[in-house]
């Protein structure tokens, strides 16, 4: 774009002291015909020698201008070759000065994006690092939470399980102590039963030895009595017999 803009910023070529020569050499030329024409009425027709003059006057006229027009040309051109040829130096050299600020501003631009690439480089990898750190810091925190939500049910569950045991061991005291309980209301029922039975069998037994004391006396006294009344019988007949005797 530099360069596009250098070449438009150059002047156009122009001849360098070419039209001034032509036209003076014009002007000359066309003053002598002039000059020759206004002349011509008034020299006689049929004078050959001045017909002879004027027209070798206008031929050397002629030549003379031609020659110095030839020469101015000559000039010109040599004049507008080495113009052109300073032209297209100075071309070159602009164009080469623009080339160089071209490559310098090209340079420098590269410079500048590459310093802003590697800034925006650095910027990201900035942002990246904090991201990095945020991202980690989030998942720390999250970790941190979760560890810490997970030592709450763990305490929790552990709460749970104690106060699961405290209950199951109540549960199971209370059903010690029941247990221990009906066994002892068992065993005092059935101390009282056997108590009972005991003092029915005492009882029983008391009264079946009174029953058999009261038989074995009232059987000592049947055979007392019977005894009594076999000696009284007996005593009877002695003295019956005695008193028969006796009687005899």
């Amino acid at each position: 774009m530099a360069r596009h803009d250098q070449r438009a910023a150059t002047p156009p070529y122009r001849p360098v002291g070419y039209g001034l020569p032509t036209l003076l050499a014009i002007a000359l030329h066309v003053l002598i015909v002039v000059l020759s024409v206004v002349t011509l009425p008034q020299r006689q027709p049929e004078d050959p020698l001045t017909s002879s003059i004027v027209q070798a006057t206008l031929v050397s006229t002629e030549t003379t201008t031609d020659q110095a027009q030839r020469a101015e040309e000559a000039r010109s051109r040599a004049e507008a070759r080495q113009a052109e040829e300073d032209a297209q130096q100075a071309e070159a050299e602009a164009q080469e000065r623009a080339a160089e600020a071209q490559a310098a501003e090209e340079a420098e631009q590269e410079a500048a994006e590459r310093e802003a690439a590697r800034e925006a480089e650095a910027l990201q990898r900035q942002e990246a690092r904090e991201a990095a750190e945020a991202e980690a810091q989030r998942r720390a925190e999250e970790a941190e939470r979760q560890a810490q939500l997970r030592e709450e049910q763990e305490a929790q569950r552990q709460r749970q399980q104690e106060e699961a045991a405290e209950a199951q061991r109540q549960a199971e005291e209370e059903a010690r102590r029941q247990q221990e309980a009906e066994e002892q209301r068992r065993a005092e029922e059935e101390a009282r039963r056997q108590q009972e039975a005991e003092e029915q069998r005492q009882a029983e037994e008391e009264a079946r030895r009174q029953q058999e004391a009261e038989e074995q006396r009232r059987a000592e006294e049947e055979a007392r009595r019977q005894q009594e009344a076999e000696e009284q019988r007996r005593a009877e007949e002695e003295a019956r017999r005695q008193q028969e005797a006796e009687e005899q």
